[in-house]
């Protein structure tokens, strides 16, 4: 079975990336791509032919029958000289349209197949210093919006090599594969997470770990957190009583000094960031408020094919 997936030049998701997403969906199949010539969306006779070569050429061999939901199947796959097989045209058994999605993205999510999550949702990452709340904030979160958030990797690790006896020391190695892993989870995440999630502590922040625990990254930990990136990141400030707890091991001078590093690092690369201050409610309101503006952006969709 070859699917052959149509989209214009400059389409946003483009014809090559939606191809990927069904090729992932379904590794039997052959997936092709191809594109309409510029216009033919304002002409529907031209937009016919054009789907009618952009289909030859992708398929490069005679159609036998095109499965289609389009109210130009019929007329296509005459040309196309295929018997043309009408898939829920009234959208019964399926009620929803790419129009529909492209719409409104974050109302029809759950129709969404996992790779195409992967592609589409917002990452927020939560940072900051040791005891601000990050991790409580971060379910808080994906509790309110339906979704699922990212443990916080480096962690896990600390309460393991504490348990050792002498306390297992750290090694430049260990950021690397914290950074790495954290990033392996939340892209993993995001193939099952609503239209955003959240990721307690990312790359960035461990590689301020590892300046702190060993006075420079490694070139493996910089490489890892310049590729991370997200939608939006929460930077929780230090203006809260370090709650110790056997694994953390600062104080308000090390908390601060990782603050102003992480606020450093962010402001360098451009990365956008709100920052939450004041007490527990304070910093989830900003927190929800930064949230609902970025859905409310949206996703800058192409629009529909006529």
């Amino acid at each position: 079975m070859t699917v052959c997936v149509l989209g214009r030049p400059g389409e946003r998701p483009g014809a090559a990336e939606r191809a990927q997403w069904l090729a992932e969906m379904h590794p039997t199949a052959s997936i092709v791509f191809g594109l309409d010539p510029p216009g033919t969306d304002l002409d529907p006779e031209r937009a016919v032919a054009a789907r009618q070569e952009a289909i030859g050429r992708a398929v490069g061999e005679p159609v036998d029958a095109l499965f289609s939901s389009a109210a130009d199947g019929d007329e296509l796959a005459r040309r196309l000289g295929a018997r043309q097989v009408a898939i829920d045209r009234e959208r019964r058994l399926v009620p929803v349209s790419g129009a529909a999605v492209r719409a409104d993205l974050a109302g029809h999510w759950k129709w969404l197949a996992p790779p195409v999550r992967a592609a589409l949702a917002r990452r927020v990452v939560v940072t900051g210093a040791e005891s601000t709340g990050k991790t409580t904030l971060c379910r808080r979160l994906a509790s309110r919006f339906d979704t699922v958030w990212v443990p916080e990797f480096g962690r896990e690790l600390t309460v393991l090599k504490l348990r050792t006896t002498p306390p297992e020391p750290w090694q430049s190695a260990d950021f690397s594969w914290i950074a790495a892993e954290q990033e392996r989870l939340a892209a993993e995440a995001a193939r099952r997470s609503g239209a955003l999630f959240f990721v307690d502590t990312d790359a960035i922040a461990t590689r301020v770990w590892e300046e702190r625990y060993m006075e420079r990254a490694s070139h493996a930990a910089e490489r890892i957190s310049d590729a991370s990136r997200a939608d939006l990141y929460l930077l929780a400030l230090p203006d809260v009583p370090l709650v110790a707890d056997g694994v953390r091991d600062g104080d308000q001078e090390i908390r601060a000094w990782m603050t102003g590093r992480l606020r450093d690092l962010l402001a360098a690369t451009g990365r956008p960031v709100v920052e939450l201050g004041g007490g527990w409610e304070e910093r989830e309101r900003q927190a929800v408020a930064a949230c609902e503006e970025l859905l409310a952006r949206g996703w800058e969709l192409s629009s529909p094919r006529a």
